[in-house]
């Protein structure tokens, strides 16, 4: 059900956020993408696909072209929709109260650390 799609964009969010091999990094983002996507995510999906075009994880030459087109095309269809993501992959904040992405380290608004509760 909903549930289970959500949690599945929740925990494959987090993975994606740990510190990991490049290769692995690259399966754990587009693994977190993927289910993110279906659950309607689509501000985080296009934050993890910036965050890994940002990152020396992409493979050489060729196929690291196609990944970041890729990356960028995840980007376009997240921007399309409005970069909108469900209520429940936001956390408030417990220092000021603003909704915070759950796999975000701190508040964007404060910088309070968050903190990741599974």
């Amino acid at each position: 059900g909903v549930e289970a799609v959500e949690e599945r964009a929740r925990l494959s969010s987090l993975l994606a956020a740990l510190p990991l091999l490049p290769h692995h990094r690259r399966a754990a983002i587009a693994t977190a993408i993927r289910h993110n996507l279906r659950a309607r995510n689509f501000g985080l999906a296009a934050s993890l696909a910036r965050a890994a075009m940002a990152r020396p994880i992409a493979p050489p030459g060729a196929a690291g072209a196609a990944y970041r087109a890729e990356l960028a095309e995840v980007v376009r269809q997240c921007e399309t929709r409005g970069l909108t993501d469900t209520p429940s992959v936001l956390q408030p904040c417990r220092r000021c109260g603003t909704a915070t992405l759950s796999i975000a380290s701190e508040c964007a608004h404060c910088g309070a650390r968050v903190h990741v509760c599974c």
